[in-house]
């Protein structure tokens, strides 16, 4: 996988069907962005946030994710957000209105 820093947070991005495997996020910010059927795998996040995103979003078997937020997904099927197989800590926050 590649390592993604603070340097890579894409806003408004397509990113719809896109596969990360194995790929670790410390301090990205997702905005705005479409996820829509994008999956990670075996990824790692660190200080990551996802914020105002189009999904649904999978995330199989990602571990760890800390302090990570998913905010105000925008999605036609639910669920928005889906976790298999994955370990957030108590930082984590999945926020919708």
């Amino acid at each position: 996988g590649i390592d993604f820093g603070p340097e890579f947070s894409p806003n408004v991005s397509f990113l719809a069907g896109a596969r990360f495997s194995g790929c670790r996020f410390n301090g990205c910010q997702f905005t705005s962005c479409d996820l829509a059927g994008a999956v990670f795998s075996g990824c790692e996040f660190t200080g990551t946030r996802f914020a105002h995103c189009d999904g649904p979003v999978r995330f199989i078997d990602c571990r760890p994710i800390q302090s990570t937020r998913f905010e105000h997904i925008r999605s036609g099927s639910l669920p928005g957000w889906e976790f298999v197989d994955c370990e957030l800590d108590a930082d984590c926050r999945i926020v919708q209105d």
